[in-house]
Parts: C-alpha cells; structure tokens; sequence
C-alpha cells in the first residue's frame, strides 16, 4: 500500500470485481495450458508446473521466496529462461539453447528493477520480517550486486555474439548504454534522504532508474533479435 496502488484498498477495485477477472485469468490460462500439454505433451507440463509454481511460491506459502532472498533469483528465472526459452519450447516443439542463453539478459534486466525496489523499501521490509535480498545482505552489497547485473546484461549479450549464438544485430542494445550508466552511477550513492525537486515517484529511488533502463534495453533488444531473425530466416 506504501509503495504501489492496492487494487482493493486503494479502492480501484471491488472484491467482487477482482474475483471475477482472477477468475476469467485462470480460465484462459488453463485453456492455453490445456492445449499445449495436448500438442507438446511432458514439455509443456513441466513449464506449466514451474511457472504456477514460483507464482505461488514467490510470495505465498509457508516460506515466500520474498521472505528468504529468493525472490530476485526466481524473477530472472521467470522472466528469462522459463518465460522466453519455454515460450519458443511451445512455439517451435522443442528447447533451444540458443533461446535459453538470448533469455538471461533480459531476465537480468527485470532482476534488476525488483532488487532495486527491494532496495527501496528495505526499512519497509526488515520491520515486517520480509527477508529480501537487499535486506540479507545489506544496502551497500545489494546496489554493487544491481550495478553488476546492469553490467551483466550488456557482457552476455557481447559473449553471446561473439560464440555466434546471436546475430551482430543484438548489439543494437548499446542504444541504451547511456540510461545504464545513470544507473549505475545511482546505485553506486546512497539514496538521498529526500527526493529531488519535481522528482516523481518517491520514495521509489533505484528502482525507477532501473525501470527506465530496462524499458528501453528491452525495446532495443527485442528489435535486434528481430532484425536477426528476418535477416537470418532460418537460423
């Protein structure tokens, strides 16, 4: 409630309201479910159970992931190898380690927008016993583990096209090098004790500067994968 909108408290929406499209949600989710277990068999089971899996487990459960510095490592993987490679797996009938290895910057691209609003909301969180990342292992080693997934995003593309696992096309994400040094060079200072003037968003700090990073890494490697592909048909 602090630090986004609560579709119920907030009053955005009434229970009845939010029980119905979870409901409408699940439906269809099922029946996409149902028809790629029917046409891909074991595979797609196995990424279904997966995916419903960290749903759940992310802040649900006896043990959240969130409560026990879980959380950001389950968003790499939901948002990299398990969302991507298993949406290419459903598409084209098989895993591909090409799309696997594509996957990781872009799963370490939206890690680094949850761990920095971990950051954010540190205090929030070790007063409730919400065991973040940030909050095991501190402020100063979180922000140099963000700047080294910031970092990390541009070397495995840079690796990746130098094995030939991607087109030269995908180096197109250095469009968005400048947003990475911004946030960088935010996350290498502690967060003011106040926001700037006509700063918008507080008390979210380094989770901004890395959402807007990652918005326009994503737009640019997505339009290099793309360009690879229609330049490379077949690979």
């Amino acid at each position: 409630m602090r630090y986004t909108v609560h579709p119920i408290s907030s009053g955005l929406l009434d229970r009845n309201t939010l029980l119905v499209g979870l409901t409408l949600l699940a439906a269809v989710g099922l029946g996409i479910t149902g028809y790629f277990v029917h046409e891909r068999g074991w595979l797609a089971a196995i990424i279904a159970v997966a995916g419903v899996s960290l749903l759940l487990l992310y802040d649900a459960g006896p043990a959240p992931l969130k409560t026990i510095g879980l959380g950001e490592f389950a968003v790499l993987i939901v948002w990299g190898p398990l969302m991507i490679g298993g949406g290419y797996a459903m598409i084209a009938g098989e895993l591909s380690v090409n799309v696997m290895l594509a996957s990781l910057p872009y799963g370490l691209g939206v890690m680094t927008i949850l761990m920095g609003k971990h950051i954010d909301q540190m205090d929030f969180d070790s007063g409730r016993n919400i065991q973040t990342l940030p909050v095991l292992i501190g402020e100063s080693a979180a922000r140099s583990l963000n700047i080294a997934a910031v970092c990390a995003m541009y070397a495995v593309v840079a690796i990746v096209i130098v094995f030939g696992r991607l087109t030269p096309f995908a180096a197109v994400v250095v469009v968005a090098a400048p947003r990475a040094v911004l946030a960088v060079k935010r996350m290498g200072r502690p967060r003011p004790a106040v926001p700037p003037e006509g700063y918008v968003g507080w008390p979210l700090w380094y989770h901004r500067v890395c959402l807007e990073h990652n918005r326009m890494f994503g737009w640019t490697y997505i339009a290099g994968l793309a360009a690879g592909a229609l330049w490379h048909p077949g690979v």
